[in-house]
């Protein structure tokens, strides 16, 4: 209220944002006009170079990111590890910039963990084939790694929460309650090739409307 304008990743960050000043301000003090609908950040060309280098037809789940808390690194943990110990035949994969894991961590050892990965190894491994991967962040803004994963490949399976919500295509249906339906989804995933490239394909679509142009143009819309 005291600026005038506000930037905000998501609908979940509208909806906090309008939760929290509501203890300090009336209703009637707000009136939200978005500047623009698309958060930009996806360097589509960038990636579709990455894909075009993929001629493997082999899957994986697979995960990139920090190992954070927030990041919820003990359920994916659980669950690409018990993937693994009954679906030998595909690949379980985990980049991260991190070097080493947060103190009292471990990952299970049938799960292939690469450390100190930059960019472009992260780009090159997540291209890889076809993949499933599982996003069970505990809270997140706007996601940028995991939409450029989901573009190179990487069908996901979210865990519910809040945050996804308003962005997802319309009806995508992989949201999992718990941990048995989050393992269910991902082996179900990696056994079904037409469901696959049929929400992937959907997935790609829609990161280019929401995210794949225009980022200093937006940016400049806020600021000015």
């Amino acid at each position: 209220p005291l600026c005038g304008q506000y930037v905000l990743l998501s609908p979940n960050e509208l909806r906090l944002c309008l939760q929290d000043s509501s203890y300090y301000f009336s209703n009637q003090n707000f009136n939200f006009e978005p500047i623009f609908k698309n958060i930009s950040g996806v360097n589509i060309n960038e990636l579709d170079k990455y894909l075009k280098n993929n001629d493997k037809n082999d899957w994986k789940v697979f995960w990139g990111g920090r190992l954070k808390w927030a990041k919820n690194i003990n359920f994916i943990n659980e669950i690409f590890g018990i993937f693994r110990a009954y679906n030998k035949n595909v690949n379980v994969i985990i980049t991260t910039p991190s070097l080493v894991n947060p103190p009292g961590f471990q990952f299970f050892k049938n799960i292939k963990v690469v450390y100190g990965v930059d960019r472009e190894k992260f780009l090159s491994i997540a291209s890889e084939g076809r993949g499933i991967t599982l996003i069970a962040s505990h809270i997140e803004g706007f996601p940028i790694g995991f939409f450029e994963m989901i573009y190179l490949g990487n069908l996901p399976v979210f865990l519910n929460k809040d945050w996804i919500r308003g962005i997802l295509p319309e009806g995508y249906p992989y949201i999992a309650k718990n941990k048995t339906e989050a393992l269910a989804f991902i082996e179900y995933l990696v056994k079904n090739g037409d469901e696959y490239n049929k929400w992937i394909s959907i997935w790609r679509d829609f990161i280019k409307k929401i995210c794949g142009e225009n980022i200093f143009e937006d940016y400049k819309k806020i600021i000015s």
